[in-house]
């Protein structure tokens, strides 16, 4: 039977912008993967400022409603409390419509840097292929954020497990400019979708 090949993406969301998408799509096209599932956070351990899940989770559903290949999950919104990688990828794993899956999980290189403070990284990275998308800064170029991921993997004895680095086409967007920039009333038309752009002033966020 042909396993059908699924990239999870998970992330705050806070929110959704075409860095994300443009991420996403690269990754499915590079993997040939059949699905990308988006797996908004409930309570992201490292993060203070983020908005309700029901409004991060809606934003992702209305920006990848138009692309047959992206899905949703709500699976760390409903199992509530800190989302936890290791703990979300068990329970992906564990499903039964998820047997015949071919499993990835996308993470950026500067999380992936820091794999070693996660509790059980390794039983972690054992789960699946990890696909670690290089995210340089302004002061970082594609190949530093390469051996930064090289050395990591030697550094920690990774050489055995399932790990690919890829690099993206620079995107420097990030939420974090997005959230300052509506506060500032300032335009965030190109670097979010316009559905999501509608969302965000009807409800008044990150005001």
């Amino acid at each position: 039977m042909i396993k059908t090949k699924v990239g999870l993406f998970g992330g705050t969301f806070n929110p959704i912008h075409n860095g994300h998408l443009i991420i996403a799509n690269h990754v499915r096209s590079v993997f040939r993967l059949d699905k990308i599932i988006f797996v908004p956070s409930y309570a992201p351990p490292h993060k203070t400022e983020f908005l309700p899940p029901e409004h991060r989770s809606e934003m992702v559903r209305r920006a990848i409603r138009s692309n047959i290949n992206f899905e949703i999950s709500h699976m760390e919104i409903d199992r509530g409390g800190e989302s936890y990688t290791l703990d979300t990828l068990q329970y992906f794993l564990s499903l039964d419509n998820n047997k015949n899956k071919e499993v990835s999980f996308i993470i950026g290189s500067d999380a992936f840097t820091q794999i070693a403070t996660w509790d059980d990284y390794k039983t972690l990275l054992s789960l699946c292929r990890f696909i670690v998308v290089t995210r340089p800064n302004q002061y970082q170029i594609d190949a530093e954020a390469e051996k930064e991921c090289d050395y990591t993997i030697k550094t920690l004895g990774l050489a055995d497990y399932n790990i690919e680095i890829l690099s993206i086409p620079r995107i420097d967007i990030s939420a974090s400019y997005i959230r300052r920039s509506i506060r500032a009333k300032k335009s965030v038309q190109y670097l979010v979708p316009d559905i999501v752009i509608d969302y965000i002033s009807e409800k008044n966020l990150y005001l």
